[in-house]
């Protein structure tokens, strides 16, 4: 029997419950590249062909997987519409899928296996010399998130290709790109995913840089946090940033942007990817590798 395993920092504690999930036995890559919770249930997107999107109780029984017919070269991302519709994106393809929740497609953006002219070049070795040619191009280069602000406005880190942030109209229509390879203010290199404040202020990973910068509603740049672990996806829960670093702990920030707490260590969570959580604030952590490949740390 499994002990009983239980991290603590400052006012936070999770309880670690392992191999929590009960997949489909013929899901045969469980490898987890996405997360989103609501109504009480857990959306994972993963590399599994015949699940692209698999849904769990909060309890870890399986309900259904979703997606299989839009034949998924490599899913990354996955946020959830207050009217419960479905983003997600398909990197490899180089497309964001909007579907309903019974996985039929309502749109798409971007054209399947067309890439925006930004320099890459698939062959080159990753991450460390791709972005030599590299430009923030338009929508898309392999994009990695796409996501609803509260205001109204769609928001996508665009991505593996590409060193760009995007941000579309409530009617989806582009009205800005930022981005470009570097390590200057509103550069990147891998724009991994984002998140929205309750200050409507945009957190953007910025995984390679080993950092997460803060931007207006805008895309103006107001703030950068350094030294992070390779921070992959954040989720925010009554005005806290839950940050999935993949060196292998969550940091746990406030809007002031000071690091309330520290829930596992380096390592701790190996290749962590994905992040979601609940409203008890319970949170929920895909790895793109090994067996617990979805776990949950249960709020206490």
């Amino acid at each position: 029997m499994d002990c009983e395993v239980i991290y603590r920092s400052g006012d936070y504690a999770f309880r670690y419950h392992r191999n929590f999930f009960q997949w489909p036995q013929d899901a045969e890559n469980r490898a987890v590249c996405g997360i989103a919770c609501k109504d009480g249930l857990v959306y994972a997107a993963t590399r599994a062909k015949k699940y692209p999107i698999c849904v769990f109780t909060t309890e870890g029984a399986f309900v259904k997987g979703l997606g299989t017919d839009l034949e998924f070269k490599r899913s990354h991302g996955i946020s959830i519409e207050p009217d419960g519709t479905i983003w997600v994106c398909d990197d490899q393809n180089s497309v964001v899928y909007h579907m309903d929740d019974d996985g039929r497609l309502l749109e798409q953006m971007g054209e399947k296996g067309v890439f925006s002219d930004s320099g890459y070049d698939p062959t080159v070795r990753w991450p460390h010399d791709l972005y030599t040619n590299v430009r923030a191009a338009e929508p898309f280069n392999r994009p990695t998130r796409w996501v609803r602000a509260p205001w109204g406005d769609y928001y996508c880190t665009d991505g593996y290709g590409n060193t760009a942030v995007h941000r579309f109209s409530p009617e989806k229509k582009l009205i800005r790109t930022i981005g470009g390879p570097g390590w200057g203010h509103g550069q990147f290199r891998l724009p991994h995913s984002l998140e929205f404040d309750t200050r409507d202020r945009i957190w953007v990973c910025d995984r390679e840089n080993f950092r997460i910068q803060i931007f207006d509603k805008n895309c103006e740049f107001l703030h950068c946090i350094s030294r992070l672990g390779r921070p992959s996806e954040v989720w925010q829960h009554q005005g806290k940033l839950y940050v999935c670093e993949e060196d292998g702990l969550v940091s746990i920030y406030n809007e002031d942007f000071e690091r309330e707490a520290v829930i596992g260590y380096e390592s701790c969570f190996t290749r962590i990817h994905s992040i979601g959580g609940d409203e008890s604030g319970s949170l929920y952590l895909g790895r793109i590798e090994g067996e617990d490949s979805l776990f949950k740390l249960e709020k206490l």
